[in-house]
C-alpha cells in the first residue's frame, strides 16, 4: 500500500490527507486553502463540455464537425463555379498569360473621380509606364469571394500577376472587363486597368492547378481555417 506523499501514512493519498483537511478547516485563507481552491477551479473548467473550435457545438471537434464538412462543400462548388465562369470570359476577352494590360490615361476616367485615385494613376504612368504583362493569377484569391458578397476584399482582389518593362512585378486587380464577372471587386469594377492586347487561350485551362480547378484552393482560407498570405 503506498504512502501518503503530504504526512507519510499508509491508507490514503494527498488528494485525501486528513492532515490537509484540518489545515484548511483550521486556516481557511492559507496555502493549502488556496491550493484547493484552484484545483476545484480546474475541476469545474474540465468537466464542462468541450466545443468544436468551428461551429462552437458541443459532442464533437472540428475533425468531426458536420457543419464544416457541409461549408466545405459548398465553398468547393463556389469556387469551381466560378472557375469555369472566369475561364470563359478569359477566352472571350482573350486574357491570360502574354496578355497586355494597360492603364487608363488620367483623361479618359469617368469625372468626378477622387484626387487620390488620380494621384495614383498619374504615378503609375511616370514610374512603370502604361503597359505591363500578364505572367501569372494567384490562384488562392482568384475564387468566388471576387463575386460574392463577404465585406472588404482589400488586397484579396489582387489575382493578376504583372511584369512592367523595367522588370518590376507586382500583383492587380482584374482588368475593369471582367466587372460582371467579379463584381465584388472594388478594384475591377472600379480601377483604371483595361486589356491592351489579347492572346490566345484556348488552352488557358492547363496553366491552372488541378486543386484550383476543382474549386479546393483557398477553401482553408475562406472558411477561417488558416491564415493568408
Amino acid at each position: 500500500m503506498s504512502r501518503c506523499g503530504f504526512c507519510g501514512t499508509r491508507g490514503h493519498n494527498r488528494q485525501t490527507c486528513p492532515d490537509i483537511r484540518q489545515r484548511i478547516k483550521e486556516d481557511p485563507n492559507g496555502y493549502y486553502a488556496q491550493r484547493e481552491e484552484q484545483k476545484q477551479t480546474r475541476r469545474k473548467r474540465n468537466s464542462r463540455p468541450r466545443l468544436c473550435s468551428y461551429c462552437k457545438n458541443s459532442g464533437h471537434n472540428k475533425k468531426t464537425c458536420t457543419t464544416l464538412t457541409h461549408d466545405r462543400y459548398q465553398q468547393t462548388k463556389k469556387n469551381k463555379d466560378f472557375g469555369k465562369i472566369f475561364i470563359q470570359a478569359c477566352k472571350v476577352y482573350g486574357f491570360g498569360p502574354g496578355a497586355l494590360m494597360e492603364l487608363m490615361k488620367p483623361e479618359d476616367l469617368p469625372p468626378n473621380q477622387d484626387n487620390y485615385k488620380m494621384d495614383r494613376l498619374r504615378q503609375s504612368w511616370k514610374k512603370h509606364g502604361p503597359l505591363a504583362m500578364v505572367i501569372g493569377f494567384e490562384e488562392k484569391y482568384l475564387n468566388a469571394d471576387l463575386a460574392s458578397d463577404r465585406g472588404y476584399l482589400g488586397s484579396r482582389e489582387q489575382v493578376v500577376k504583372l511584369r512592367f518593362p523595367n522588370g518590376k512585378t507586382v500583383r492587380c486587380h482584374l482588368p475593369i472587363e471582367f466587372k460582371d464577372v467579379a463584381h465584388q471587386s472594388q478594384g475591377c469594377c472600379y480601377g483604371y486597368w483595361k486589356i491592351g492586347c489579347s492572346v490566345e487561350t484556348g488552352r488557358l485551362e492547363k496553366i491552372f492547378s488541378p486543386e484550383w480547378k476543382t474549386g479546393k484552393m483557398g477553401v482553408e482560407y475562406q472558411l477561417g481555417l488558416e491564415n493568408g498570405y
